[in-house]
């Protein structure tokens, strides 16, 4: 999970609201609804802009595929290391949200043998005029990933920046687009517009139980 110092405490948490990721999946293990899990909450930067976020017009003022390579070729080998974990993609999910959500959206597109799930929360959609939807039609995640894709409805939007103007239209883009690479809604694609919801950690702490869910249900064996 990216932007971790919102994950598990609201003493570091951006506005003093954590996700309560950590509340949500043992309450979920115990409960025996998700596999048991490991939870890696990686810190921001101070360069968290140029690292979450790519740039197609001026890529050099992105730092978005260094900061991909740290998670892949640094941070997931080190916890596969020192963990009792399954390193195979379909057993890991990367999770973020606003530019974080931006950066697993464009990770989907080229780091699909490291994980193999995305949830895109609330993604930055409209930098650089939505552009990221091109690339994700260039670079369309593979066959076997599993996409959450989730954001404000429309009463939600009305109460954030400016930036935000035509996000809906650029997420529905974004859904016909992978509609069109074979991603189904029934299956591999779960896509859904919150109307009223915020674009913040509040919001996105709510969505954990059904996120924590689609991934990692427990799977009942057949008879």
């Amino acid at each position: 999970m990216l932007d971790g110092q919102n994950v598990f405490d609201e003493s570091t948490s951006f506005k003093g609201d954590e996700w309560q990721a950590d509340e949500t999946a043992t309450r979920l293990v115990e409960q025996r609804e998700i596999e048991p899990l490991i939870i890696v909450a990686v810190n921001y930067s101070p360069r968290r802009d140029i690292e979450h976020v790519p740039l197609f017009e001026e890529p050099q003022k992105s730092h978005v595929d260094g900061f991909l390579e740290l998670l892949t070729k640094q941070i997931k080998p080190l916890i596969d290391k020192e963990y009792r974990t399954r390193a195979a993609p379909e057993a890991n999910v990367l999770v973020g949200a606003s530019y974080g959500g931006l950066f697993s959206l464009y990770a989907a597109c080229h780091a699909k043998q490291h994980f193999g799930g995305f949830a895109v929360i609330s993604p930055s959609l409209q930098i650089e005029k939505g552009r990221i939807v091109e690339h994700v039609a260039e670079h369309a995640p593979g066959s076997e990933t599993r996409l959450w894709i989730e954001l404000s409805g429309r009463r939600g939007l009305e109460r954030i920046l400016s930036l935000q103007v035509g996000q809906l239209a650029t997420a529905r883009r974004l859904k016909s687009v992978l509609e069109t690479a074979g991603f189904d809604t029934n299956d591999r694609l779960h896509y859904l517009e919150i109307d009223g919801a915020f674009h913040d950690e509040q919001a996105w702490g709510s969505r954990m139980e059904p996120l924590l869910k689609y991934f990692f249900a427990v799977v009942e064996p057949d008879d």
